[in-house]
């Protein structure tokens, strides 16, 4: 599909009402089945060896990668003090996790897919190298998955959720979140550093589509409330997450959050 029949798609789900569709169709000939045993933590010695191939490539894409797309970042010092933290986001490119990347600095970064997501080929490992954590379908594999976060966040790392549940190429607005991100902060008791990213047209392109910045908005950590059950903290950080989205949306744009009829 090219970008003006993706749009149209998005257009069409936006009208439904169906903000997890996936207006791309997801390639699953090529994909490594996400076994129960799964290893996430990386073990044996030509794994690491490839953890660090993959890392090297992760760090100097995201030094080459941003400058393409003009990249900004509001609210960068919200990230100051935090060790730990669910890191949640809009999922609007292929390339948004490494935006992500470059913004968190230093600080250790795992990112969350789709086991479609979870290739066969040597991209899929140095991916997997970089960091990335497909999701599991089976429940011992989720299981897994919940272990092995519980571990990366023990270490000090960031884990990062695209809880809108599938990608949309550039999407300005925001879209309904799924639980999964939130039910992770509130089992582990870490906050939530809510992420959106919005655009500005650069330049138009003769298919009519602009060339567009990318700007990343960082709120402040929202933290589970000790009074509040781990369903109620759950509901709780899901809201003031997509009103963080929302008013983002409409302060950058300068007008109410609508959807298409």
């Amino acid at each position: 599909m090219n970008k003006v029949e993706i749009l149209k798609r998005i257009d069409e789900c936006e009208k439904a009402r169906d903000f997890s569709a996936h207006t791309t169709p997801p390639n699953t000939k090529k994909i490594l089945p996400v076994a129960n045993n799964y290893d996430y933590m990386q073990k044996g010695f030509f794994t690491q060896l490839g953890c660090i191939c993959g890392k090297t490539l992760f760090n100097i894409a995201k030094f080459v990668i941003p400058p393409y797309f003009r990249f900004k970042v509001v609210g960068k010092e919200n990230l100051k003090g935090v060790k730990k933290a669910i890191i949640t986001s809009n999922h609007i490119n292929n390339m948004d996790s490494i935006l992500i990347k470059r913004a968190v600095g230093h600080n250790k970064l795992r990112i969350t897919v789709a086991p479609f997501n979870n290739y066969k080929s040597l991209l899929g490992k140095c991916m997997r190298g970089a960091g990335v954590m497909p999701i599991g379908e089976s429940l011992p594999s989720l299981r897994h998955f919940s272990k092995a976060v519980t571990q990366y966040l023990g270490k000090n790392n960031y884990i990062l959720f695209y809880p809108e549940g599938s990608l949309w190429w550039c999407y300005e607005k925001p879209r309904p979140l799924i639980d999964g991100a939130y039910f992770y902060a509130v089992k582990n008791n870490v906050p939530i550093i809510p992420m959106f990213f919005t655009f500005k047209n650069i330049k138009k392109k003769k298919n009519g589509i602009y060339k567009k910045q990318f700007i990343l908005h960082i709120g402040k950590p929202i933290h589970p409330k000790d009074n509040l059950s781990s369903k109620e903290n759950i509901a709780y950080l899901k809201e003031q997450n997509l009103a963080f989205n929302i008013k983002t949306y409409e302060d950058f744009y300068g007008k109410k959050l609508e959807y298409l009829n």
